[in-house]
């Protein structure tokens, strides 16, 4: 009997448990979430001094709400054991940046299922070292 009500408070407490986790996921698709598809995922570019190169990137609302959209651009580095790109979102810049060559980043809100193109421009400054620049362009949902 004793096994019994063990297993019963474990079972309860693993139900609770998981109720918890999972409520805050649960409240933020009720109130329309913060989920964007995003295409394409990734891009080269590449450009010489002086040279502009433009290029697109597609946004979706994937939600059921309206959601603000805040654009930024973040470098990236080498987590050091793999080799696994780790995004720096503490403002710190590394040589290799894209940060001051991306014009054209914007703010704005998407309704439900509204899809926008954001056209944005590479531009390389005349006295670029030859070499490979790096970074992310990053857009963060909030829900309206």
């Amino acid at each position: 009997m004793k096994i019994i009500k063990k297993i019963s408070i474990l079972s309860f407490f693993s139900i609770f448990l998981v109720a918890v986790i999972f409520m805050p996921y649960v409240r933020a698709q009720d109130n329309g979430g913060n989920g964007l598809q995003i295409s394409p995922t990734r891009s080269e570019i590449t450009g010489s001094p002086s040279e502009t190169k433009n290029f697109s990137l597609s946004l979706k609302n994937i939600t059921n709400g309206t959601v603000s959209v805040k654009a930024s651009i973040d470098d990236f580095e080498s987590d050091g054991v793999s080799g696994t790109p780790k995004i720096i979102t503490d403002g710190r810049k590394t040589p290799y940046s894209i940060s001051n060559m991306i014009q054209g980043l914007e703010d704005f809100e998407l309704k439900p299922g509204e899809s926008k193109n954001v056209n944005l421009e590479l531009n390389v400054p005349a006295n670029a070292s030859p070499g490979a620049y790096f970074g992310v362009v990053r857009y963060i949902t909030q829900p309206v």
